[in-house]
């Protein structure tokens, strides 16, 4: 699963929109979309902003053992 699945997925186990995530981790929901397609990639203290914002531990992320090597 990709980074842009796992937001898109977390998103929506969450009933969440893409506006409704953009509104919470304070960005556009452009950025949302772009992130979620794979045409964008968080910064690493993005990331954090991001799984925060949909109540997702670090550890449950894909990319955590890719940040911690």
């Amino acid at each position: 699963m990709t980074l842009g699945e796992s937001i898109r997925s977390a998103r929506q186990n969450l009933g969440l929109t893409q506006a409704d995530l953009a509104h919470q981790f304070r960005v556009t929901r452009f950025y949302i979309s772009r992130l979620e397609r794979g045409i964008r990639q968080p910064k690493k203290c993005e990331r954090f902003r991001l799984w925060a914002a949909l109540n997702q531990p670090h550890q449950e992320n894909p990319y955590a053992r890719e940040e911690s090597q």
